[in-house]
């Protein structure tokens, strides 16, 4: 097998997920868990005339492992951008030319390579680093776009579960394959973050683990949407969510368009003092 093509843990059952989510006919997702159909449909009721994704199709195209990206085996990973992130990061709720990865590379010029995991933790980001690394794939530059700090993954005979606090929900939707799990789930939610300060101090190491993964590698990045990881990690950059997507709840293009211009900024001057 070629090393490339087996570089990332694939976080889904691809044939039991497109048939859960209805493909078109070319594989390609039309809607997306937290950016379902029912959703769009509730939407359509509330939003204005002229609310552009009224008209606006949207296609989300994954690779054999689901993330939003082009097949592992075809990138040339010295000359990409690479960007670590979540639901964020992959563009929940948006179109392919309007998550930060597209923009990112249309005001680059490079190849961005969008590892935005949805539901995905900041574990699961240090996660695909350290493989990155382990197969020997140095990207011209890394994000890590920090999640929020209250998730984490678990590891079951069931694969690789993202805990988080949808798991307090109490109807599962999307998910069933996992309902004999969700008790589990909610109680090493609830133990795991209990204590505040135990968010704090993984926060923190996390951050420091990628920086010392990276160190005179690469050129490193961090940011995040979210102002309570913000208190607890010095990052880079800070954005903020402005509910555009699709959802109503991610952000939309505009954001995402914010987003890439900054990092793009810093990226080209990386190195150079007082930029911020």
């Amino acid at each position: 097998m070629n090393n490339n093509a087996a570089l990332f843990p694939s976080y889904f059952n691809k044939k039991e997920f497109l048939k859960m989510n209805k493909p078109n006919g070319d594989g390609d997702l039309k809607f997306y868990p937290a950016d379902d159909e029912s959703r769009f449909l509730e939407s359509l009721k509330t939003q204005p005339e002229d609310w552009y994704y009224r008209t606006k199709d949207i296609t989300y195209k994954l690779n054999s492992y689901g993330y939003r990206t082009q097949e592992f085996n075809t990138i040339k990973w010295t000359d990409s951008i690479v960007l670590f992130g979540c639901s964020c990061t992959f563009g929940i709720g948006v179109d392919e030319d309007e998550t930060i990865s597209h923009y990112l590379s249309q005001i680059t010029g490079r190849p961005v390579i969008n590892m935005g995991w949805p539901g995905g933790s900041n574990m699961s980001m240090l996660m695909n680093s350290s493989v990155l690394l382990q197969k020997q794939k140095v990207p011209y530059a890394v994000v890590f776009l920090w999640s929020t700090t209250d998730r984490f993954i678990m590891f079951t005979d069931l694969g690789i579960h993202n805990v988080g606090p949808w798991d307090m929900e109490e109807n599962r939707k999307y998910q069933k394959h996992i309902y004999s799990h969700n008790e589990i789930y909610t109680k090493a939610f609830e133990g795991i973050n209990y204590f505040s300060e135990n968010e704090t101090v993984h926060a923190h190491f996390a951050n420091e683990f990628a920086k010392s993964m990276w160190k005179d590698k690469t050129k490193f990045i961090t940011g995040t949407f979210f102002g309570s990881t913000a208190e607890m990690i010095n990052v880079d950059l800070k954005f903020s969510i402005d509910n555009g997507a699709r959802d109503l709840i991610h952000n939309g293009r505009h954001a995402n368009l914010k987003a890439a211009d900054s990092l793009a900024y810093l990226i080209k001057n990386y190195g150079r003092k007082n930029l911020l």
